[in-house]
């Protein structure tokens, strides 16, 4: 199903490609070459501003798993976890896999031929470097767990592992994984959680414009 997802989709005319637009419910959706994702993350990385494109992918992911659910009537945590990351993949985010799932609580899972990492020089890079993926994963588990999650990306290809493997959970979990501390660090959460508390919490009842202005204005200072 994970590769005929879009084709399902076309046929039951739940996604839309018309009049210049791809459409997925109220969700507009581009087509865009890896190479635009990969520059970002290579340009935020040269910049120290890998934290702003987590914030950016959290709203991303955030928003798409919410079209996911919205469109396709979905209720279930197990059913919006399961439809999202085949959505995702579909996207092209590389294959992803599963480790351990725990509704309201956790998800590990890797993805292998991760697409993002493709046009970058690695030889540079001495971090895991997985923002867009943490963000977006953050954002979407956060429809499945039905609180704010985080993302820790554990092992990174950048890094010459086979997989990259990440956490996501919610605060308590990843505390009790010795993992907070981490998260906290990577993405600056005592100052900048904030963000996406607001985008949690009144995504139903604010515009988009709201969300954009919120993380231009506050997402770049450190």
């Amino acid at each position: 199903m994970k590769k005929t997802l879009f084709l399902k989709l076309l046929a039951t005319k739940k996604l839309r490609v018309d009049d210049g637009k791809i459409e997925f419910g109220d969700l507009d959706l581009n087509l865009l070459p890896s190479i635009f994702i990969s520059t970002l993350i290579d340009q935020y990385s040269s910049d120290d501003r890998l934290k702003e494109l987590y914030y950016i992918s959290w709203l991303w992911g955030y928003e798409t798993v919410n079209g996911v659910k919205t469109e396709l009537g979905l209720t279930k945590p197990e059913e919006i976890y399961d439809m999202g990351m085949k959505f995702a993949e579909s996207m092209g985010i590389g294959l992803y896999k599963t480790h351990d799932y725990y509704p309201g609580k956790y998800t590990r899972f890797k993805i292998q031929k991760n697409p993002f990492l493709k046009h970058i020089d690695t030889s540079k890079i001495n971090e895991n470097i997985d923002y867009v993926i943490s963000g977006a994963m953050a954002g979407g588990g956060s429809h499945v767990h039905e609180e704010i999650c985080h993302t820790v990306e554990l092992r990174c290809q950048a890094n010459g592992e086979e997989v990259c493997e990440f956490v996501t959970g919610t605060k308590e979990e990843l505390k009790e994984r010795g993992l907070w501390e981490e998260a906290d660090d990577l993405y600056n959460l005592e100052e900048k959680e904030f963000i996406v508390e607001d985008i949690f919490n009144n995504y139903d009842s604010k515009d988009e414009s709201y969300f954009i202005d919120l993380l231009t204005n506050h997402n770049n200072s450190r």
